[in-house]
């Protein structure tokens, strides 16, 4: 009975030990990767002596900023009485143009970036910021600062297309919603509340993006070396590109020009 006893004992200890051995092996971290590969866009640990652009977007036109005419819940969006404001579509200080969304077109990999938060707010009865940009990724934070209701209605542009995103009610004075980015393009934000309000955000797959500001001015950093097409967007004027060759360890002057 005692030799049985034994026996079982022998044969439960060796597999307890095999069914540990199976899962710490199992649990065993795998070796992490150096570069996570996303849609577009491939994401680097780290950018090892990458190149600067940075520039100013001018304006040569002559064309002025739009005037927009308040209907609607005066004692918040138009305060001093004065039944008008500038659109903020053409803001033009000295030939510097602000707001012109400045980005390369066709990074395919470069450094890595964290997902943030993007707000943009109801404040006075405008958006604000006006133009902002984001990553896909990202978190737009949709917030009302104003005493009255604002609703954010948001199509996505790519080209000719337009697709409806989101709709967002904010029916009180410090409401906000939190929505995540999930698409690349421009987005047209209005607001069905008050027919004057626009905004917009442009997302892309990549880190390389930025809005010009009221200066005209904008960089982009550790750029791997290489060529790239630099493009800006803007609201009323359209797309300016130019063809730049970014060398390591480099700064490279680049201005855009709308005429």
């Amino acid at each position: 009975m005692k030799r049985i006893i034994f026996v079982l004992a022998t044969i439960g200890f060796f597999l307890t030990s095999c069914g540990k051995d199976a899962t710490d092996e199992k649990a065993t971290p795998q070796t992490k990767k150096t570069a996570v590969k996303t849609a577009g866009y491939e994401s680097l640990d780290s950018v090892n002596n990458g190149g600067t652009v940075t520039g100013t977007v001018l304006y040569q036109g002559s064309e002025t900023d739009a005037s927009l005419k308040i209907t609607k819940d005066q004692t918040t969006c138009d305060p001093s009485s004065a039944g008008t404001r500038s659109a903020g579509s053409l803001v033009v200080t000295d030939g510097k143009l602000k707001n012109a969304v400045v980005f390369l077109g066709d990074i395919s990999k470069g450094k890595s970036f964290s997902a943030q938060e993007v707000t943009v707010d109801n404040k006075d009865c405008t958006f604000e910021p006006h133009v902002s940009v984001a990553r896909k990724g990202d978190s737009l934070i949709a917030r009302n600062s104003d005493p009255v209701l604002h609703n954010a209605n948001m199509v996505i542009r790519k080209g000719v297309k337009r697709r409806p995103w989101e709709n967002v009610p904010l029916p009180q004075k410090d409401s906000s919603v939190k929505k995540q980015i999930k698409k690349t393009g421009l987005v047209d934000i209005k607001c069905d509340a008050h027919e004057w309000m626009q905004g917009y955000m442009y997302v892309t797959d990549h880190p390389y993006v930025v809005v010009s500001d009221a200066n005209g001015a904008f960089s982009l950093a550790d750029i791997p070396a290489g060529e790239y097409t630099l493009k800006a967007w803007h609201e009323k004027l359209g797309f300016k590109t130019q063809k730049i060759s970014v060398k390591a360890g480099d700064s490279l002057s680049q201005n855009l020009t709308y005429k």
